[in-house]
């Protein structure tokens, strides 16, 4: 009988989710260890919080905001992908327009999110700033893939078109330019969607309208009546969607790849 290499191990889809099982556990075995240690009501452990967290699995109104959040989402990415594949094309194709986005680019990643949320709070309607926002933290980063897979296309590839039809010709640019470009565009995709996610949760809470149905909202009134086994519980239903949302991605990744 032939023996099992660590190499085979780590390639063994049964050994990956017994790893991923043992790294919850501790994390939940830590997370019970702060609790007892810190042994305070604002930090319930595990032993508090999970029976909390399958009463609200029960609770049709979980789930509506679940569905708000998400549709918020696909909304921001939507918007971003439609705009930063327009800018991209053309910021990838030509040099004056790269330059001319580069600083509103640059500005945008580099700006505090939070500042941002707060800014966007202020001058818009809550609905509305909470689609901007994930949509302005989105779209630099779109842009940046999609601008430097088409940069980044092989030289001899964009001598090729120059002879044959023309690198700005639309059947090169659909055809060839963007397909070599893929990677980077996939890549651009998989960082925004988990990291939009995120932006958008804390948004949320930012904002802290009762009136708008979402999960950042959810936590933030919870926190607001110090419920903090409603904050650890509805924090748990976040980690998830966010764990679910990055395992699609990074399969359809694999696949696409493969």
């Amino acid at each position: 009988m032939k023996k099992q290499t660590l190499h085979d191990l780590t390639n063994n889809k049964w050994y990956k989710f017994i790893l991923l099982l043992v790294g919850i556990s501790l994390v939940f075995l830590i997370w019970y260890i702060i609790s007892i240690a810190i042994s305070n009501p604002l930090f319930p452990g595990p032993q508090v919080v999970i029976p909390v967290f399958f009463k609200k699995t029960l609770v049709l109104s979980t789930y509506e905001a679940i569905f708000y959040t998400l549709l918020r989402l696909i909304l921001s990415f939507s918007i971003s992908f439609v705009i930063a594949f327009i800018f991209g094309i053309l910021g990838g194709l030509f040099k004056t327009i790269n330059l001319i986005l580069k600083p509103i680019v640059t500005v945008l990643r580099t700006i505090p999110t939070a500042a941002l949320i707060l800014i966007l709070i202020v001058l818009l309607k809550p609905t509305n700033a909470l689609i901007i926002i994930v949509f302005l933290i989105m779209f630099p980063i779109l842009y940046d893939a999609i601008a430097t897979g088409l940069i980044n296309v092989d030289e001899n590839i964009k001598k090729a078109l120059r002879i044959d039809s023309g690198l700005h010709n639309p059947k090169a640019i659909f055809k060839v330019m963007l397909p070599c470009s893929f990677p980077y565009i996939l890549l651009g995709i998989v960082q925004t969607i988990g990291l939009g996610m995120k932006v958008s949760l804390m948004a949320e809470i930012l904002v802290g309208n009762n009136s708008i149905p979402g999960l950042g909202i959810l936590i933030k009134m919870s926190y607001q009546y110090a419920y903090m086994d409603e904050v650890f519980a509805y924090s748990i239903f976040a980690i998830i969607l966010i764990g679910i949302i990055d395992i699609i991605l990074s399969t359809a990744k694999k696949k696409i790849n493969n």
